[in-house]
């Protein structure tokens, strides 16, 4: 339940904006907005400009259903509810990135981090070359017949799953918690690469 809020927060950001910038007060007893007069008599300002373009049927009832949830939560005071907004935003961000990614990863490079994963060292990458890269290219022809190691290993470095150092590379934070990610989701595959 929560990840969904994060990613509809995420996904519903200029609503979510536009629904504040329409709050006069946060009490026990809701939300009370302004009135056509009062939204009026204010200037519109960079953040009304920005959730302009956002209104929906299906925003009003996430919008309701995120207020409910905070609410059971007892968050209520405007600061602690922002900083919830924030944290839910930060890992609906990560999830639709994690998203993205499960779907354009080889498993060859999934091997590849579980092996850096397993160890506490950095391993030399010409290893990752020989005991991963190889036997996939040498299993899956057709998917690594115009990619050289060079292409391969740098997807792993341009999405932050792995880091290079003098001694060899190691797996990374954001690494780490891509394969997290994935036990927790059940994610299996992929089955080619």
């Amino acid at each position: 339940m929560v990840v969904l809020g994060m990613v509809f927060m995420w996904l519903f950001r200029d609503q979510i904006g536009r629904f504040i910038d329409r709050t006069k007060s946060v009490s026990k007893e809701g939300v009370r907005a302004y009135d056509e007069s009062q939204l009026s008599a204010k200037k519109p300002g960079a953040l009304t400009e920005f959730f302009e373009s956002y209104h929906s049927s299906l925003l009003l009832e996430v919008e309701s259903a995120i207020e409910k949830d905070f609410r059971d939560q007892g968050l209520t005071d405007p600061t602690d509810v922002r900083k919830a907004l924030v944290k839910r935003l930060a890992g609906a961000v990560i999830w639709g990135q994690f998203e993205a990614l499960q779907s354009s990863i080889f498993a060859s490079q999934i091997e590849a981090l579980m092996l850096l994963n397993g160890v506490p060292q950095p391993i030399p990458k010409t290893d990752l070359e020989a005991f991963i890269y190889d036997k996939a290219a040498t299993n899956f022809p057709e998917w690594h017949e115009n990619r050289t190691f060079d292409q391969w290993f740098e997807f792993l470095r341009a999405q932050v799953l792995v880091v290079e150092a003098e001694a060899g590379v190691n797996i990374s934070v954001r690494g780490r918690e891509f394969l997290k990610w994935r036990i927790e989701q059940g994610r299996s595959g992929p089955w080619f690469g």
